[in-house]
Parts: structure tokens; C-alpha cells; sequence
């Protein structure tokens, strides 16, 4: 029996047909593969531009790169799979038809989450675009949760001990470099930007991520700061810098095959040590309108 695979959709489509064909392709796919309760696309990307011509019947959409989206898996009470796996698996299946990121949590997470007052999952509930839902585990309502306040400072201190981890790795970096130990300067280059990333998803979005798993970090990123990613410009420099990083937390430390030259680590730590700078002042700066009333802290 043939195993069953997401189709891509026809490029004779305006962007926003396209985006809502691709969803419901990703959809109807995800529930093949999971028991699904609810599916939330809570963000999106469409790498698209518009062909037009007097010699065409119709404008076409001419796809450039897979379109990105972010979605919110949340199986049923009885899926028995883990929440890890159902992510790999279902990002790796879909990556034929799009650049997907899933996160994956149940429905008892989520609403003890909104009942504590989270950002995070208070904006999904309020602003994302509602994919599936077989109406059996129903969304508490969210709660105000605890003092703005102090939740901006405990939010704040998270920051300042991830951007503090951020900086020592970075430090170690250089010391690695100027040691000629060019594999453990990328590890620490690597542990770097993961704990920056995941320091800046904390203050920025609310969201918890306990992934060390940089690739992943990096799309999340993207979905809500792409100046801040490392590849946002898909130079092939910065494509080639991207892959070695990536391999940074294993390869870098227990491949024999992987090397790096000291140029590369160069420009390394130019990119890093300016997404870290920029990143301090985002949060710092998105910490200080928090507290003075000109942002929410409910996206």
C-alpha cells in the first residue's frame, strides 16, 4: 500500500487562496496522522509573487520558496503518541509541502495555562485562525492572572539570567577561538544563540521553550522577529554559516569529519554577537513599554 503524502497546491492561485489551500492540504494531512482535537495556525509566511502578462489568460502566482506557517497541535486526550514525536514526525512529513513548525501540547496544559494568565496561549486563543476542532476538550476562558507587575519582572529577571548565560557562552567562544579550538568555539557559539533565542521567545511572546534544538528556535523566531534570525537573508554564505552552526551541538564536539575555517568562525561571531546585542535592546526596550503602558501584555 502506497504510503500516503501531502500534495503541494497549484501555483494558479492569488496568495490568499494559496495560504488557504496549503492549510487546509496541512490539515487534512495532520488529522491522517494524528487524533486531533484542535489545530490553531498561529502564524504564516508566503514566499510568493504575482505573474502578470497580456499574453496570460490568468495572473499566476509564481512560488519563489515554500511557504512558511506555525501551528498548534493539540491531540486528543487519547492519542497515545508523544507530544515529541507527533512534532518530528509531523514536521518532517509535511516539509514536502511547506516549511512547517509544530508545537504540540494537550489540552490540560493549555487550559492551565490560560487559567494562569498566559500570554502566549491567551493570544493564540484570541488571534489564531481555529484549523479543526472536534469540540469534545472545549477552552477555558482566560484568566488576567496574577499582578502585571510583578509577572513583567519576574519576566525581566528571566531575561537578564538568559542574556547573562548567553554572554558567558560567548565569552567561552572567544577563548576557544583564541585557543585554536575552533569545534568547541562553534559549540559555544551554538549554546550562544540557543539561549538568546530562547531568552527572547520568553520576553517577547511569553512562550516557554525548553528545546535546545537551535533549528527550531530559529523558525520560531522568525515567526515574530525575522531581522533577528540568522538566516534571514538567504545568501549562500549565510546558508553555509547557518548548516555549521546547526551542527554545533553534536558534530562540532563528536565528528571527526566536521571543521570549520577560522574565517567562517569569523564571521560567526560577527552575526552572533549582533543578534545578542539587538536582542537585549528588543527585550529590554519591549520591557520597558510593558511597564510604562505602551504595549500589552496580552499580544
Amino acid at each position: 500500500m502506497r504510503k500516503q503524502e501531502p500534495t503541494a497546491v497549484s501555483v494558479n492561485a492569488t496568495a490568499t487562496e494559496m495560504e488557504s489551500r496549503e492549510l487546509k492540504t496541512l490539515t487534512d494531512f495532520i488529522l491522517t496522522k494524528v487524533d486531533a482535537e484542535k489545530i490553531i495556525c498561529f502564524g504564516s509566511k508566503i514566499n510568493s509573487v504575482q505573474n502578470s502578462s497580456c499574453f496570460l489568460a490568468v495572473n499566476r502566482l509564481i512560488e519563489l520558496r515554500l511557504n512558511s506557517y506555525y501551528l498548534l497541535v493539540i491531540p486528543k486526550v487519547t492519542e497515545p503518541i508523544s507530544d515529541f514525536v507527533l512534532q518530528q514526525n509531523l514536521e518532517k512529513k509535511l516539509s514536502s509541502v511547506a516549511n512547517v513548525t509544530v508545537l504540540v501540547h494537550r489540552m490540560t496544559e493549555i487550559n492551565s495555562a490560560l487559567q494562569s494568565g498566559s500570554s502566549f496561549f491567551t493570544t493564540l486563543y484570541r488571534k489564531g485562525t481555529l484549523l479543526h476542532d472536534n469540540e469534545l476538550e472545549p477552552f477555558v476562558f482566560p484568566s488576567a492572572g496574577g499582578e502585571v507587575t510583578e509577572r513583567i519582572t519576574r519576566r525581566e529577571a528571566y531575561w537578564n539570567r538568559w542574556y547573562l548565560l548567553s554572554e558567558n557562552f560567548l565569552k567561552g567562544a572567544r577563548f576557544y577561538c583564541g585557543a585554536q579550538e575552533n569545534n568547541l568555539a562553534v559549540f559555544m557559539l551554538h549554546q550562544t544563540l540557543q539561549h538568546c533565542y530562547s531568552g527572547m521567545l520568553r520576553v517577547l511572546t511569553g512562550y516557554r521553550s525548553d528545546s535546545n534544538n537551535l533549528k527550531r528556535l530559529l523558525k520560531l523566531i522568525e515567526n515574530i522577529r525575522p531581522e533577528a534570525s540568522l538566516s534571514a537573508k538567504q545568501t549562500p554564505e549565510n546558508v553555509r554559516l547557518t548548516a555549521l552552526l546547526l551542527k554545533g551541538f553534536s558534530d562540532a564536539r563528536y565528528s571527526e569529519k566536521f571543521a570549520i575555517t577560522t574565517e567562517e568562525l569569523h564571521q560567526l561571531f560577527i552575526k552572533i554577537e549582533k543578534i545578542l546585542k539587538d536582542g537585549n535592546v528588543t527585550c529590554i526596550d519591549h520591557l520597558k513599554n510593558l511597564r510604562e503602558g505602551k504595549a500589552s501584555y496580552i499580544a
